[in-house]
């Protein structure tokens, strides 16, 4: 199984391969993260479909991920957004639904201009 670190510099170096791909929107942006991530030794879990979900003033597209670890299980909310050509994704990370919605209400505080 690869360390954290191993697993984010391997997706670093995806980034490069995505210049020039034709990603419009954020679900274009998640469906390549999870090519990604189904290619790593972790065992994530995937919810069948995007949503939209509205962070500060935009409409952003969400991927809903499981990861089953040995211990406990982590559940994760990748967001993501093109804007001027250009990605910008949020990624939050819980246990349990009262942690989500702390998480939810920083992140539903955020202001884009």
């Amino acid at each position: 199984m690869r360390s954290p670190i191993s697993l984010i510099l391997h997706l670093l170096s995806y980034l490069r391969i995505w210049e020039g791909m034709p990603i419009k929107k954020g679900s274009d942006y998640l469906a390549h993260a999870k090519e990604i991530m189904q290619q790593s030794n972790m065992s994530y879990q995937f919810a069948p479909d995007y949503s939209t979900e509205k962070i500060g003033n935009k409409e952003f597209d969400r991927m809903d991920v499981s990861l089953n670890g040995q211990t406990e299980n982590v559940q994760q909310s990748y967001y993501s957004v093109i804007d001027r050509d250009f990605a910008l994704s949020i990624i939050i990370s819980y246990g349990d639904d009262q942690q989500k919605a702390e998480l939810k209400n920083i992140i539903n505080k955020i202001k884009f201009r």
